[in-house]
């Protein structure tokens, strides 16, 4: 998984969307966008690497994309206007795209380092699995709901025992989400910290940090005077977070 997230992350930027008539099926890496620009080792590099990448979308919204063997699922959309896809990773991520063309059985892609030639491979898949992941609870908040610095108390992950929950909320102590006022944020875990930008979701239910042009969408499960849920995307992670240190 870390490597589709880190190629998505390489070659993202940054607009928001809806959806095409034209994109639900199976899209399969045909060429480099105008590798004629490019040396012939650049090229054989390339191909090597998205040789084998497909993009899966169907008419419901939910995409699968593999490359070099790893999955990663999430919703998508399109919005026609700035030519833009947008791939909200299952996992939280964000990844967005311009579109340089879009017919029936081609697709181009801009990314910030050249583009990619993708070709219509086949029909939608079922990705009934995927759909279902984005259907969460989620409840709306305000600006001022989320100002606040919140203290992470620990993490659930399904299938984990109780005694590696424990450990890892050991591990994890002394971590906070600081989400300011000015709609900047720190994040401090495990003697690393960051900072960057944070908003809403246009529909307030969920909470997007933005850091060097990469972008993390935090689901809001609940929220109370003193306690924060947190599920990065469509994970089955819950991130439980306290005012009080």
């Amino acid at each position: 998984m870390k490597t589709i997230q880190v190629l998505f992350i390489f070659f993202s930027f940054s607009v928001y969307g809806q959806q095409s008539t034209i994109l639900p099926g199976k899209w399969s890496f045909e060429k480099v966008y105008e590798q004629e620009k490019l040396d012939s080792t650049s090229v054989k590099m390339l191909d090597m690497l998205f040789g084998n990448m497909t993009l899966a979308f169907n008419s419901e919204g939910s995409y699968r994309a593999t490359i070099m063997g790893e999955v990663d699922n999430g919703t998508w959309s399109y919005r026609e206007s700035a030519k833009a896809l947008i791939l909200k990773s299952n996992s939280g991520d964000i990844h967005n795209f311009e579109v340089i063309d879009l017919s029936e059985n081609q697709m181009t892609l801009k990314l910030s380092k050249g583009a990619m030639v993708f070709k219509k491979s086949g029909e939608a898949p079922d990705l009934k699995e995927t759909s279902e992941l984005s259907k969460k609870e989620k409840v709306k908040v305000t600006s001022g709901d989320i100002s606040k610095k919140w203290y992470l108390k620990r993490k659930e992950s399904p299938g984990k025992s109780q005694e590696q929950i424990d450990l890892l909320s050991s591990m994890i102590a002394g971590a906070y989400f600081d989400f300011r006022k000015d709609s900047t944020f720190e994040v401090h875990i495990m003697n690393m910290t960051e900072t960057g930008d944070w908003k809403l979701s246009d529909d307030e239910s969920s909470v997007i940090t933005m850091k060097d042009g990469s972008s993390k969408e935090w689901n809001i499960h609940s929220i109370s005077e003193n306690e924060l849920v947190l599920f990065p995307g469509n994970s089955e992670e819950k991130w439980i977070f306290s005012n009080v240190k």
